[in-house]
This record gives C-alpha cells, structure tokens and sequence, in this order.
C-alpha cells in the first residue's frame, strides 16, 4: 500500500517537534549566583512535552515496536528513552525507500531480526492511518 506523502512529513514532524522540546541545556544562573551543578533542563514546558509525548509514542509504537524495552531508560532525564526512539524512527520514516531499493528482496523481516524491525512499509502504512486527514 502506498503512503501519501503528506502522512510521513506530518509522522517525522512531530518526533522532530518532541525532540526540540526535549533538548537539555543548563538553565543560566540567577543573577549574581553562581551554581556548580551537572543538572539539566529540557528547553519546553512539561506541559507541551507531555502532550508531544502522548503522539510521539503513537507514532512509535508501529514503526519501532519494542522500543520500550530494546532502548534502555536513563537516570540523566525521563525523556532519553523517547528522545532516542524519536530520532530512529525519523530515520526509519525519511530512509524507507533507500533501505527498500538497497536491499530489495534481502530486507530483513521481522521474523529474522525481531519486532523492532518489522516491516518499515508496513509501519508507514499503519502510521499514514492514524494521520489526520
């Protein structure tokens, strides 16, 4: 099944719009202080990376299944797992035609190599389907 080009820009815009919200930086120190510590923040509101969250792991949960449990949790912030996902799963959506016509019929399925690598076309085509119209 063809997916309409539309349904992949807006599924590898919104992991790139989590991944921005969810960048670590050291906040500046308050003026006239000055603290030595390693703690990060994330650039946006709890609130906006929440709501990102809830649609990035929509378009996760097909295109890389097992991300949950093959990508390891990180102590540095409760968003390293999503944020490593995010940015496999922009390059399984942006390269699916270049692995297809590399590989052709030597693809990889997922009853070779596991759950998380099943069949990027058909990850596509389940993501096109939850796109908005």
């Amino acid at each position: 099944m063809a997916v309409p080009i539309a349904s992949i820009a807006w599924a590898r815009a919104e992991p790139a719009r989590f991944l921005e919200l969810t960048t670590l930086y050291h906040p500046p120190d308050p003026p006239g202080l000055t603290i030595i510590t390693s703690l990060m923040s994330n650039r946006g509101d709890e609130k906006d990376i929440l709501a990102g969250a809830q649609v990035v792991e929509q378009i996760l949960d097909p295109v890389l299944p097992a991300w949950r449990t093959e990508i390891p949790d990180s102590r540095v912030n409760r968003w390293c797992r999503h944020r490593e996902a995010a940015q496999r799963a922009e390059a399984v959506l942006e390269r699916d035609g270049e692995v297809r016509a590399r590989l052709g019929g030597r693809r990889p399925g997922p009853e070779r190599v596991g759950d998380a690598s099943l069949g990027v076309g058909r990850c596509a085509a389940v993501v096109a389907e939850r796109a908005p119209a």
